[in-house]
């Protein structure tokens, strides 16, 4: 008896290993070589690259960037359970920060607010970012970090990591321009965008106020 189930054991796990590994090759959270970050609430994964292209797993030990040189992060957070919000945001150390965001869906070092995920569901998020390029820590190392929260009735906290830590070579990227050194251009207006609509309504108030003008001025004529 104990041979049958000793045999029954094995052909079991003779199944399971196979399936489990076909599961994994379909899922982008654990396909690769590095684990995601996840607790019973929700999961996080991330990557690396220069080009958008060649994507690097999460935590990268080592890339080396110009000053104003441009790179990109991808996120996948998803909720294991419904909740009423999660939230994550990529950040580095010190007041002042290293690197800026030229497109995407947050400013560096601001969190994003995903409210009422439902179970799986699954959000892919994509930063284009550059070193910037007076930065003080040339010729230094400055990683960046991922945080995410998951909340049902009370905040879960995910521990944070670091998805990449940049070698700053003290040397400015050949490709680099002053086009939004200073503002994260994001999808928020808050956060750099230009406000056309604005510049509009300027216009249209000046020229109003001529009409009203030149009317008063032929008036009294």
């Amino acid at each position: 008896m104990k041979i049958e189930t000793a045999g029954l054991a094995f052909l079991f796990l003779l199944f399971l290993v196979p399936t489990c590994s076909l599961v994994c090759a379909d899922d982008p959270f654990w396909s690769g070589d590095n684990d995601p970050v996840w607790n019973d609430y929700g999961i996080v994964k991330c990557w690396f690259s220069k080009d958008n292209i060649t994507w690097e797993e999460a935590t990268v030990d080592l890339a080396e960037l110009k000053l104003g040189e441009p790179f990109y992060i991808k996120t996948l957070i998803k909720a294991k359970k419904d909740l009423n919000i999660m939230h994550c945001v990529i950040s580095g150390f010190g007041s002042k920060q290293d690197f800026e965001v030229i497109e995407g869906p947050s400013a560096f070092s601001e969190y994003i607010d995903i409210w009422n995920p439902v179970k799986n569901e699954t959000h892919e998020l994509i930063w284009k970012l550059r070193v910037k390029s007076d930065t003080n820590w040339a010729g230094g190392n400055s990683p960046i970090n991922m945080d995410a929260q998951f909340t049902k009735n009370g905040g879960y906290t995910l521990p944070p990591f670091t998805i990449v830590n940049v070698y700053i070579l003290d040397e400015l990227w050949e490709g680099y321009t002053e086009d939004n050194n200073d503002n994260d251009n994001t999808n928020d207006s808050s956060n750099g965008i230009s406000t056309p609509g604005f510049e509009i309504t300027v216009a249209f108030l000046i020229i109003t106020a001529l009409a009203l003008y030149r009317r008063k001025t032929k008036a009294k004529k």
